[in-house]
């Protein structure tokens, strides 16, 4: 199937994710079309096409079997992810899946092979790395300015109001708080270090729950072979999402505070000098890259092998708290 000038997308479920964030972006974005959206529900499929076109489906093959489709946004619940992409993988479409990959590395590594031998594209929603301070910030991380990175150290807090979401339901959800914020700062450190998780050499961790099947705070420390430390923690116990990243060299500080939000905003300083940049929303960024992918023929900005990546840190903080219960 030849990728059309205008690249269009079905989105893959209506809830909130689907509904507020993924819907409104693909349609903000030029050369872009909302072509269809997927529902177990044909009624929640339809509140949402009415609001912003394309066609309504209660049935994923018949909307990934539209010759007219180009890719696919995966906007469900984790333990839903693998399946839909594997699925549009064998039909030739490209797909775009919302964080972490799936509920574990196995699941991952599915996905990636379905890809393998493929023109379609796999690409992660990791929509800080679309964060134009948070790019240059990198840039000049990785092209040495600032020398060796010693430590990084991130912390996010999000206060959830309850226990009732999907991500306590064992099918659906491996990981509350790691998954709804502590997986993109988690990618942040992954982004900032450039090395596989393959090389950390130790890893310390902990998680703790409220009421609920899996973990309301988590908090974890590693180490990289011949590189850093990182350190995090991550909290729906309170907080408004607040958040920071910081960075530390042999002489310089960089931190960046306040970007957990959608708006690619926050503070940056570099030594305690703030860094001025445009803020740029991330998700019509983070769309636009990957419509630009298909159209080049290229991987999107965050690859598939990135949520591979990830979900392997997740997994240590879940074997971590597995062995210190036992």
């Amino acid at each position: 199937m030849g990728v059309s000038r205008v690249v269009k997308i079905g989105l893959v479920g209506t809830g909130g994710a689907a509904r507020r964030l993924h819907g409104p972006a693909i349609s903000s974005v030029d050369g872009v079309e909302l072509h269809g959206v997927y529902g177990r529900s044909l009624a929640n499929a339809e509140a949402i096409t009415k609001e912003l076109g394309g066609i309504a489906y209660d049935d994923i093959d018949r909307m990934i079997a539209d010759d007219e489709l180009d890719a696919l946004v995966i906007a469900t619940p984790d333990g839903l992810h693998a399946e839909a992409a594997i699925r549009a993988a064998r039909a030739g479409k490209s797909v775009l899946i919302e964080k972490p990959m799936a509920l574990n590395s196995a699941d991952c590594e599915a996905v990636i092979a379905a890809f393998q031998g493929s023109t379609a594209k796999l690409g992660m929603a990791y929509r800080m790395r679309f964060h134009l301070g948070h790019q240059e910030v990198m840039q000049r991380v990785h092209a040495g300015e600032f020398g060796a990175l010693r430590l990084v150290r991130v912390h996010a807090a999000l206060l959830a109001q309850d226990d009732g979401t999907w991500r306590n339901d064992p099918k659906t959800g491996a990981w509350w708080v790691l998954s709804k914020i502590g997986t993109h700062f988690l990618d942040q450190i992954h982004w900032a270090v450039g090395r596989p998780t393959s090389s950390i050499q130790s890893f310390s961790g902990f998680m703790r729950s409220r009421t609920s099947q899996n973990e309301a705070e988590a908090s974890g420390s590693w180490s990289y072979e011949n590189g850093p430390m990182a350190q995090a923690f991550f909290s729906n116990l309170w907080g408004q999402g607040d958040s920071r990243i910081e960075m530390y060299f042999d002489r310089d500080t960089i931190t960046l505070h306040g970007s957990l939000g959608i708006e690619g905003d926050g503070e940056i300083a570099i030594n305690q000098q703030p860094l001025s940049y445009e803020a740029r929303p991330e998700l019509p960024a983070q769309i636009e890259d990957f419509a630009q992918a298909i159209r080049e023929d290229r991987d999107p900005l965050v690859p598939g092998a990135i949520g591979l990546e990830n979900v392997h840190l997740l997994e240590r903080f879940s074997r971590e708290a597995e062995e210190l219960s036992a």
